[in-house]
C-alpha cells in the first residue's frame, strides 16, 4: 500500500515541527529575482529559512477555502511543481480566489520543513516553522494578476510514482475507484457520540492494486454526500506526513466515468 494588479496578502495556518531554529541560505546573492516553485522550495535549508531578498514567484491558485476542502490554506502551483501557503484568514477565496494568477514577494516570508512538506509563512516566533501571514500584511505580498473560472492542466499522476517532488503539487489520477468497503459511503464519517462529521481519510485504488488515503474535512460542503461507487477521475493536491503520501480534493472535480 503506498498508502489585481490589486495587491493581495495572506495569513497562514501555523505549522507546528519539534525545531523552530531559523536558518539562513547559504548564498543570497545566487538567488534570481524570479523563480519557480520548485527553486522555491529547494531554497529551505533546515527546519525554517528566511528568504532575506526579494524573490518573487507567478503561478496559479489550485487551492482554496472556497468550498472548505482546506482551512486557512493555499496551494500556489506552476509547471515545476506547488506550494502551500498556511494563512490566517477564513476568506482565502476571497482574496485569493480559486485558479487566478498571482505573483508572491517572498521576501522576509519564511520556508518551514513541516514533516516533509515545505510551507511559506511568516517568520517564526516560536515552535513553529513558521508563522501566519497576517491577514492584514497580505497585499505587501501577494500580487493577483488576472482571475479565471478554468483551472489549469493538472499533473498527471499514478499512485505508485508519486515521489516527494509531487508534494503539494495539483494533480489527476485516473482510473481509479474507491475500496470496495468504503464505495457508497458518505465522505466524511459521522461520530456516534456527537452525531456530528469528523475529518476522515477515504481510499482509492488503482488497476495495478496501489492504494491512495483521500482526505476530507467535516467541514467539506459535500462532506455528508457519497463517494463514487464507479471507477473515476480525481483532481486534488497530494499531501505528505512523515512519508506517507494522501490526496485532497480541490474544487470538488471528481469525473466518474
Amino acid at each position: 500500500m503506498r498508502p489585481t494588479a490589486a495587491h493581495i496578502s495572506i495569513a497562514l495556518l501555523s505549522l507546528l515541527c519539534a525545531c523552530s531554529a531559523s536558518t539562513p541560505p547559504d548564498k543570497y546573492d545566487d538567488y534570481p529575482s524570479e523563480v519557480s516553485v520548485a527553486y522555491l522550495k529547494s531554497l529551505c535549508k533546515g527546519a525554517s529559512t528566511v528568504i532575506r531578498r526579494d524573490v518573487t514567484v507567478t503561478g496559479r491558485v489550485v487551492a482554496t477555502d472556497k468550498l472548505s476542502e482546506f482551512s486557512r490554506t493555499v496551494v500556489v502551483a506552476d509547471d515545476s511543481g506547488g506550494i502551500e501557503l498556511a494563512i490566517d484568514s477564513d476568506r482565502t477565496d476571497v482574496m485569493m480566489p480559486l485558479y487566478s494568477r498571482v505573483t508572491i514577494h517572498c521576501q522576509m516570508l519564511a520556508l518551514g520543513d513541516y514533516a516533509g512538506k515545505i510551507v511559506l509563512g511568516a517568520q517564526p516566533t516560536s515552535q513553529y516553522v513558521v508563522d501566519r501571514i497576517a491577514e492584514t500584511d497580505l497585499p505587501h505580498y501577494i500580487e493577483v494578476l488576472s482571475v479565471a473560472d478554468a483551472p489549469p492542466d493538472a499533473h498527471p499522476a499514478t499512485i505508485g510514482s508519486i515521489s516527494p517532488a509531487d508534494i503539494s503539487r495539483y494533480v489527476v489520477i485516473d482510473g481509479v475507484r474507491f475500496a470496495d468497503e468504503e464505495a457508497g459511503l458518505t465522505w466524511c464519517d459521522i461520530d456516534p457520540e456527537t452525531s456530528r462529521l469528523v475529518d476522515t481519510y477515504r481510499h482509492i485504488v488503482d488497476a495495478e492494486g496501489d492504494t491512495l488515503a483521500v482526505f476530507t474535512r467535516a467541514a467539506c460542503v459535500y462532506a455528508s454526500e457519497r463517494v463514487p461507487s464507479a471507477t473515476c477521475r480525481i483532481y486534488g493536491i497530494i499531501d505528505c506526513f512523515n512519508g506517507q503520501y494522501s490526496l485532497t480534493p480541490s474544487n470538488h472535480r471528481i469525473i466518474t466515468e
